[in-house]
């Protein structure tokens, strides 16, 4: 029988035993032989060394007499004086070591920390129950870091101070990592964070705070300002405050060329004045992926889940979380972008603001959205709402989505609200996009996208509810002037004037291989299955009604009101009105007709056009059953394999091959 090896048991770390030697227990103050530190005599000593390299020894506890005997409000070791500019420019190695009760109150004076100016390297470390007060550049551990590398490290207590201040740092200038705040930060001024008040031009890595931070402008649950910087693999749990602007959860404010990856923050945030954000308040240029933040959001104008403002690319990022703010661009990720880039991201949460309020985004200018989503109710007092993007500008989304009611709560007057996007200009363009959920506001109103001013919709759908309570009210667009393919609406529709199931209005825009399904009310004028009012350079072709629709004046199954041009379309719902009623054409004012049918049966309309002249336009009586049907049976006058075929039929120039989609006995779908 083998042996049992014997396991290796480590041997018991012995303590230093310290014999209170001055200036230093041990060392010669190099790097292979540092001064050792074992009592606040020995560390007050290492003012008179700057340059050299130092080793704690022993924990230290301000309940000792030589502490006391020092004057008990600590004098920061390294400053930036003129004319000697004593700077500490060593090394300090805490060895795991903790230092704790530091207090230091000096609300007149820049540069407070246990070190207050240190271009060396500080590491391993622990400030514990401090309580540290200065005016600019304040830290737990240091004021302020030139080039140097702080790591592992970490400080609990309170920070005090008017600018450039943090819980561990005040400005630093390296790299930091491994480290933490847990205290709570109070920064009268600028640039207030949990960990780093401001941080140019360094790395964040594997780093967080829990405290409570509040300040008055870039203020940050992590860092106050980043210029520059790089933050990874860190977080912050508190709640941050700021009185002004620019407050973020992880960041106050961004500049430069940075980035953060891997982090996120959980507390709320709440900013009185403009840019505030889950994670980053105001981003300038830099980039943001796999991050993300939880907390309720508070904030004026330029309010987002994620972000208050930014101009550089977000992916694989989201917010959960209410969004509220009282002013312009809010959006439950982001509250404004200009020219950047989203992709893969998403937001929950209810989003609340006054005008450009979005599900993921409030303002988007010329910024472009992808695989990205919104799911929760977006709600906007005024102009500009919508269930993914509030207004876009000029940007490109696609496949994207959102889920929940979007409402525009200020009664007869909140234009321009959509499920998807509340307005779209500047030939932005939405692709293989959707919207699932109910849409109410005053005017603009329209289950995908509330007015198109300038752009293009292709592929895309909406699947709910839409109820305006004035004009230009449509089940995918209310107001359209770009252009619209291969998408429809399946959601029923109420409004006004400008009511349609597709589209409400149409002047100067166009429609191609898209219908609706849903029922349409108007409770005036122009109310149709499709389009409500199509004008003189409106277009639509290869489209088709089959919803119900109600109205007083100018009622039409797939067109109020027509001034433009209709081809190879139809029309089969239910069609009721008072004046101007017609299958097909409520009102023909003008424009052109060719190759239309709607189903006589179906709508309970004879005639095609209830006012103006209409030709090219053909009823039919039920799909299978008569030998006029769309589809008729073989034996009534033609073959049901052949579509429409009756001699020289108008619908057999439809397209077949790449447009439409035969069923027998039934009018055809698109493909």
């Amino acid at each position: 029988m083998e042996a049992e090896e014997e396991e290796e048991v480590p041997e018991e770390e012995v303590p230093y035993e310290c014999t209170n030697l001055e200036p230093f227990e041990t060392g010669d103050g190099s790097q292979e032989s540092p001064y050792g530190i074992c009592n606040w005599t020995q560390l007050n000593n290492v003012r008179n060394y700057l340059s050299s390299n130092f080793v704690l020894l022993a924990d230290l506890d301000s309940g000792t007499s030589d502490y006391t005997d020092l004057g008990d409000d600590w004098t920061p070791i390294g400053d930036n004086q003129n004319p000697d500019y004593h700077r500490f420019t060593g090394n300090f190695d805490g060895n795991n070591g903790t230092i704790t009760g530091l207090y230091i109150n000096q609300s007149g004076t820049d540069y407070i920390g246990l070190f207050g100016y240190s271009t060396g390297d500080i590491n391993r470390v622990g400030l514990e129950d401090i309580n540290i007060t200065g005016k600019n550049y304040v830290g737990g551990l240091m004021g302020y870091n030139l080039g140097g590398v702080v790591s592992g490290s970490y400080s609990t207590g309170n920070i005090t101070g008017v600018d450039s201040v943090g819980g561990l740092i005040g400005l630093t200038a390296g790299n930091v990592s491994g480290s933490y705040s847990t205290g709570n930060v109070n920064g009268s001024g600028q640039r207030t964070g949990g960990l780093i008040g401001y941080i140019y031009e360094g790395v964040v890595f594997g780093s967080y705070s829990t405290g409570t931070i509040t300040g008055t402008s870039y203020v940050g649950g992590l860092i106050g300002y980043d210029e520059g910087g790089v933050v990874s693999g860190s977080y912050s749990t508190g709640n941050v405050n700021g009185s002004g602007g620019r407050v973020g959860g992880l960041i106050g404010t961004s500049d430069s060329s940075f980035s953060v990856s891997n982090s996120y923050s959980t507390g709320d945030v709440t900013g009185l004045g403009n840019f505030s954000g889950g994670l980053i308040g105001y981003n300038n240029y830099g980039s943001v992926s796999n991050s993300y933040s939880i907390g309720t959001i508070r904030g004026t104008s330029y309010v987002g889940g994620l972000i208050g403002y930014t101009e550089g690319v977000v992916s694989g990022s989201y917010s959960i979380g209410d969004v509220n703010g009282s002013g312009n661009s809010v959006g439950g990720l982001l509250g404004e972008i200009q020219g950047g880039f989203v992709s893969g991201s998403y937001s929950t949460g209810t989003t609340t603001g006054n005008d450009y309020v979005g599900g993921l985004i409030g303002y988007d200018s010329y910024g472009n959205v992808s695989d990205s989503n919104s799911i929760g109710n977006t709600i906007g007092e005024d102009l500009y709402v919508g269930g993914l993007i509030g207004n876009n500008a000029g940007g490109d989304v696609s496949n994207s989505y959102s889920i929940g009611d979007t409402t525009g709560t200020r009664t007869g007057t909140s234009y321009y609200v959509g499920g998807l996007i509340g307005s779209l200009s500047n030939s932005g363009s939405i692709s293989d996009s959707y919207s699932i959920g109910n849409v109410t506001g005053g005017g603009y109103i329209g289950g995908l996208i509330g007015i198109i001013f300038s752009g293009s919709v292709l592929d895309s759908y909406f699947n709910g509810d839409v109820n305006g309570s004035v004009d230009f009210v449509g089940g995918l667009i209310g107001d359209n002037s770009g252009s619209v393919s291969d998408s429809n609406s399946a959601g029923n529709v109420v409004g006004r004037v400008f009511v349609g199931g597709l589209i409400g209005n149409q002047n100067g825009g166009s429609v191609s291989n898209s219908y609706s399904t849903g029922s349409v009310i108007g409770l005036s004028e122009y109310a149709g299955g499709l389009i409500g009012y199509n004008g003189s350079s409106g277009s639509v072709s290869n489209s088709y009604s089959i919803g119900t629709t109600t109205g007083d004046i100018d009622v039409g199954g797939l067109i109020g009101t027509n001034m433009g041009s209709v081809s190879n379309s139809y029309s089969t719902g239910t069609t009721t009105g008072n004046t101007n009623v017609g299958g097909l054409i409520g009102r023909k004012s003008g424009g052109t007709l060719s190759n239309l049918y709607w189903g006589i049966t179906q709508t309970g309309k004879a005639v095609c056009c209830g006012s103006g002249t209409c030709t090219t336009c053909y009823g039919k009586n039920d799909a299978s059953s008569e030998t006029d049907a769309f589809y008729p049976k073989a034996g009534l006058g033609g073959d049901y394999n052949v579509p429409m075929q009756h001699n020289t039929d108008p619908a057999n120039d439809w397209n077949f091959t790449s447009i439409w989609q035969k069923r027998d006995g039934n009018y055809p779908i698109l493909q």
